[in-house]
């Protein structure tokens, strides 16, 4: 987890040159291997199988590869263990080992502002706190954290070996698929670049009540995700609902209907792919 201010993430990756002036000390950490050490344990850190502290199992023991957490979790010692802090290469903390570059988005991925962001630490989104989904608090979730996209792709290794169809995923319950409809709406706030289907059509278009009976924006999904809704069907129904009225209400402005349109198919084909169905055709594509 990085955090950055004024609209620029920070992040870290292992390097092998920093900044001492002493050429000595420098040579000291050059090599692909090195020695690490946490408490009494030891091990040999191979710098090109490093990822983060999770992910990567580039610290070698005498019996198996573990990656930073998992070595520090050898010591019962160290409690709330970090392994910046606490695995040791020659003396150094292995956080001496890292320097700063310029990794994560300058912008919020969910609304494309700048401001004070939270930097994912597997890949380069940052969001503000507030627009990731789940929302996070303004503290800091700790020495590493992934957002949800990094979360849903990791998770496929073990979800949905089988198809599933239609009805069976309409009638699932929200609750069992809570993460898979953050997703897909995470993925339609970034995709809606005009936000014209973001927040509520009525607060800036005058006439939009008298054509629109049943206002939907991708907002209030959000807020009915969290306290609404009992089914994903549910929850498609609203999202089909806000690209219905898109195509009613910009029948004469052809530039917003087929940006509808485009963003309609994005988010039918995501779907598919997120819940493991079959596609369908246009027609098929019923409340």
């Amino acid at each position: 987890m990085k955090e950055s201010e004024g609209g620029a993430c920070k992040g870290v990756y292992m390097s092998s040159q920093h900044d001492d002036k002493n050429d000595k000390v420098t040579c000291m950490f050059e090599r692909s291997t090195l020695p690490v050490q946490c408490g009494p344990f030891t091990g040999t850190l191979q710098k090109d199988r490093f990822a983060s502290g999770t992910i990567g199992k580039c610290i070698r023991t005498e019996d198996r590869w573990l990656t930073p957490v998992e070595f520090i979790s050898l010591n019962p010692e160290l409690g709330d263990g970090l392994w910046r802090r606490d695995i040791t290469c020659r003396g150094q903390p292995l956080s001496y080992l890292f320097e700063e570059e310029h990794r994560n988005d300058d912008h919020c991925f969910t609304c494309g502002h700048r401001g004070e962001l939270l930097c994912c630490d597997g890949c380069p989104r940052s969001f503000h706190t507030g627009c990731h989904l789940p929302s996070l608090s303004s503290a800091a979730p700790g020495d590493e954290w992934l957002c949800t996209f990094c979360i849903w792709r990791r998770s496929q290794e073990w979800r949905y070996t089988d198809h599933m169809t239609q009805p069976q995923v309409l009638d699932s319950r929200i609750s069992d698929y809570k993460l898979q409809c953050q997703y897909l709406l995470l993925f339609l706030f970034n995709a809606d670049e005009h936000r014209i289907l973001t927040t509520d059509p009525r607060q800036t278009v005058s006439d939009y009540s008298s054509v629109i009976t049943r206002p939907m924006w991708l907002e209030k999904v959000q807020e009915n995700l969290e306290s609404r809704y009992r089914l994903v069907g549910e929850f498609l129904s609203d999202i089909r609902l806000i690209f219905r009225n898109c195509a009613v209400f910009n029948r004469n402005n052809p530039v917003f209907k087929e940006l509808g349109m485009q963003l309609s198919g994005r988010f039918e084909d995501e779907f598919h792919i997120v819940f493991n169905m079959p596609k369908e055709n246009k027609d098929e594509r019923k409340e």
